[in-house]
């Protein structure tokens, strides 16, 4: 019994200090920044899609958490 009330503790405060451990200035934040355009309207294959030098034009910017309608909704 007393095995498992310390794995309890170790699991819920592990992440919380690994958590600390981490320099802020480490984190990247990924709420905005994001645009979305249908499908349909992309000619370009995703292998272009998905690399840094790759700049949408016409895309519809969007922040998360959001959904596709509330995004478009939205502008």
């Amino acid at each position: 019994m007393r095995i498992w009330w310390w794995f309890a503790l170790f699991s819920m405060l592990a992440p919380a200090a690994a958590r600390a451990a981490r320099p802020a200035e480490a984190r990247v934040p990924l709420a905005t920044g994001w645009s979305l355009q249908s499908s349909a309207k992309v000619p370009e294959p995703g292998e272009v899609l998905s690399t840094p030098q790759f700049r949408p034009t016409g895309w519809y910017p969007a922040t998360v958490p959001t959904t596709v309608v509330a995004a478009l909704v939205t502008h």
